[in-house]
Parts: C-alpha cells; sequence; structure tokens
C-alpha cells in the first residue's frame, strides 16, 4: 500500500513537471518531493494509530461478549427453589361442527365448542415427578359428554364453563431400572395405540388406578415393550368390595427397524370385572349380558416415499371374548401420510373401522365416531396444516352408519374444523 502510495505521488509530480525542461524546476521537484514524503509519513503515522485503535475495540467487543455468554443467572432464593422444578403447557383449541345424524330427531346441529387445557408437570426428586392438567368439560346425558370429551358447547346466555381436574398422578422411574415408569392416580391412557386410534379407547379418557410402562431395548434395532395396570370403573358405595367394578389391562409389543422402515406389533388383553355395576353398554344388542374380555391384536408399518415423505399404515382388530353375543367384534384399518409440525408442513389421515354393538365398552371409546358408543361403521377423513410452530388447523369429516336400535341403519355425517394453539 505505501509503494503504491509513493508512484502514485511521482507520477503527479512528474505530470506535472511535464514540457517545462527548465534546470530550476528541477530543484522544485526535489523540495516537492521532500514534501510529500513528509506528507506521506504523517499518514502512514496516523493510519498505524487507527489500526492499533480499531484492534482494541475489537478486542474489547469480544470481551464483552464472551462475559455476556459466560454469564449466569441470578440464583432464587432458597424459599423460591422449588419454581425450578415446576414446567408448564398446554393448549386451546376452537371448533367449529355440523352433525347430522338420522333418528335423532335433531336433523342438522351446527355448534362451537372450545377446549381448554392447562397442565403442571412437578420434578420431587431424580425419580418422582406429579403431573397434574385442569380441563374443560361437561356432561349433559349426551353421547359424546363425561369421561370421554373435554369439549363445552358455546351456549345458554354465555354462562361460564366448567374447569374439572383431568389428570392427577405420580410418575415413578427409578434409576437401578431404566425405561421403567410406574403411574399412580388419574393418568393418561397408559396403553399404546397404533396410529393413535380410539377404536377401544377414547384419547381424552383419563384412567383412574395404577399401571406401568415398560421399555427395554433387545438390540440396536428393536426394542420391547409392556404395558399394564388395574383400574377401578366403579366403586359400590355400601356393598361388598368384591362388587366393585374394575379393568384390569396387559399389553406386550415389538418395535423394530428394518433399513428404511419401521415396525410396531403387539397385543393387548382387557379384563373387566363386574361390568354390571358400571355405566359402559352403548350399543344396540337387546340380549348382551354386559360382560366385556376384550382381546386386542395391533401393527403398524411406517416407511417414506422416495426417501422423504413419511407414511405410516396400522391396523387394530378386537374381541370380545367374554361375551356370547354374535356383535362382539371391532377393527380399524388406516393411514397417515406426512406429519404436520413445522411451519408450512401438512398431515393427511384416513380409517374405515366397524364397530359392532358388544364388540367394546360403549361409554369408554371415540366419542366422535358415531356420536359416541358402538354399533357403526365407517370412515374418517383428516387433514391438518401447520400455520405456525405452535399453531395448526384441522379438518376432521366423519361418514358413518350407526344402529341405535336392533336392524336400524341410520346415517351420521360429522365435520369438525379446528383451530389449536400450543403453549
Amino acid at each position: 500500500m505505501k509503494r503504491l502510495i509513493q508512484l502514485a505521488v511521482v507520477a503527479w509530480v512528474i505530470m506535472m513537471s511535464s514540457g517545462t525542461g527548465k534546470a530550476d524546476e528541477v530543484g522544485e521537484l526535489k523540495q516537492q518531493l521532500a514534501e510529500q514524503q513528509k506528507v506521506l509519513q504523517q499518514m502512514e503515522k496516523k493510519l498505524a494509530e487507527l489500526e492499533a485503535r480499531q484492534t482494541q475495540q475489537d478486542q474489547a467487543m469480544e470481551q464483552k461478549i464472551s462475559e455476556a455468554v459466560e454469564k449466569k443467572p441470578a440464583a432464587l432464593p432458597d424459599s423460591l427453589k422449588w419454581a425450578e422444578n415446576i414446567k408448564f403447557s398446554g393448549d386451546f383449541r376452537y371448533r367449529h361442527e355440523n352433525i347430522n345424524a338420522d333418528g335423532d330427531g335433531k336433523g342438522t346441529r351446527s355448534r362451537n365448542r372450545i377446549r381448554a387445557r392447562l397442565r403442571m408437570d412437578a420434578k420431587v426428586d431424580d425419580e418422582f415427578d406429579a403431573v397434574f392438567r385442569l380441563a374443560t368439560a361437561e356432561n349433559d346425558g349426551g353421547f359424546a359428554d363425561g369421561s370421554t370429551s373435554t369439549n363445552v358447547t358455546l351456549t345458554r346466555e354465555f354462562r361460564q364453563k366448567n374447569i374439572w381436574l383431568d389428570w392427577a398422578y405420580g410418575d415413578y422411574h427409578p434409576t437401578y431400572a431404566q425405561g421403567l415408569n410406574v403411574l399412580f392416580g388419574k393418568m393418561p391412557g397408559p396403553v399404546h395405540k397404533v396410529g393413535k386410534n380410539q377404536l377401544i379407547y377414547d384419547d381424552d379418557l383419563a384412567w383412574e388406578g395404577g399401571a406401568a410402562n415398560y421399555r427395554i431395548p433387545l438390540s440396536d434395532d428393536q426394542e420391547l415393550f409392556v404395558n399394564g395396570g388395574g383400574f377401578w370403573l366403579n366403586e359400590v358405595d355400601g356393598v361388598d368390595t368384591s362388587a366393585d367394578a374394575s379393568l384390569w389391562a396387559i399389553q406386550a409389543g415389538l418395535n423394530q427397524n428394518l433399513q428404511d422402515m419401521s415396525l410396531t406389533y403387539g397385543a393387548s388383553y382387557y379384563g373387566f370385572g363386574n361390568a354390571q355395576n358400571a355405566s359402559l353398554t352403548l350399543g344396540s344388542s337387546p340380549t348382551f349380558d354386559n360382560r366385556y374380555d376384550i382381546a386386542e391384536v395391533f401393527g403398524e408399518l411406517g416407511t417414506k416415499i422416495n426417501g422423504t415423505l413419511p407414511v405410516a399404515l396400522y391396523g387394530s382388530y378386537a374381541n370380545n371374548t367374554g361375551t356370547d353375543s354374535p356383535k362382539d367384534t371391532a377393527w380399524i384399518l388406516g393411514a397417515v401420510l406426512n406429519k404436520a409440525k413445522e411451519p408450512g408442513s401438512w398431515q393427511l389421515g384416513y380409517n374405515y373401522r366397524i364397530v359392532e354393538a358388544d364388540a367394546v365398552a360403549g361409554r369408554l371409546n371415540d366419542s366422535d365416531f358415531i356420536g359416541g358408543g358402538t354399533g357403526g361403521k365407517g370412515h374418517e377423513f383428516k387433514a391438518a396444516y401447520q400455520i405456525h410452530r405452535n399453531v395448526q388447523a384441522g379438518l376432521t369429516y366423519i361418514l358413518a352408519d350407526r344402529d341405535r336400535t336392533e336392524g336400524s341403519n341410520l346415517d351420521y355425517d360429522r365435520l369438525m374444523a379446528d383451530i389449536i394453539l400450543k403453549f
């Protein structure tokens, strides 16, 4: 850089002196060169000072950034230490739905519903957690209300809506048995459901009792899972405890990775004790003996189309082995294409199912399909679009037939449009 400036000065001086040819001008030229040399030295000194100052500023900025990164937030006082172990989360859903159900005497019904849920996870210590969840709920005697729904309808002169205790359970995960969780209290469903299907149990059902989930790695590509527990359906007041209604569940299955696909399959058994002492039946068979002992087999295959587009195929088959009723079978087949997770992503789903009148406990299964209960068959179409990271739009259409009385075949159509906010 210095050399370039010197050459430029010399060239400028030569041009200024071009064509004179006078001897006295040579002296002037030498004087000008000396002055220019002096100016150049001053410029070089100033440039060096500026470079040194800039270096100092850069070093100071880097030091401040490093200190900011390494600086830790002020510790909470001892009286508030518990807050570090508390985590809140939740969601809000607004739903508009149209229902056209033959045989109800209501014709087409159009309504708006909301669902609000607030969850708190508390870490007790390294082996125990406590989980609580509050949720909206209503129970007006309809098929879709009670233990299988957290929706409330926007109606009745702007009245306040109920908030109920939805979950309240402890989670014991001992350090000596990795993969084991022991749950006790009022909890989310502790059994695995392929494709998140609701053939036997609704997603909103909060089970009450004790359960265990155990994941056991068999190899790098294979995992065994075992789920089970005992649950109380009804405590019969004033009667011997042997009359209490109960549910005992056991499930076992395998998760496998097979090159470019995954496979999950297994079997479940649900034994109901004194089912006649709980309100479980919602079907059409007049001769049903109110006994449930449900055996289930299930499977799900996941892969990717062209290596990028995820797709899952799933199925579940259930048989009520405890009854003599001929209407003792339920099954579902479905598929899910893509995943609505990142903003701009989408998801499509479809399933077809048949739920005979005495196959499963009608008060515990899907509250949306055929309006809740058993005795129906049909299609369910689903679509979802991720608007923002925690905002999703969804659409569900149910096209089905149902039997509410022996031998009936009534149309049941239901369209649900959702907007879901999560935090």
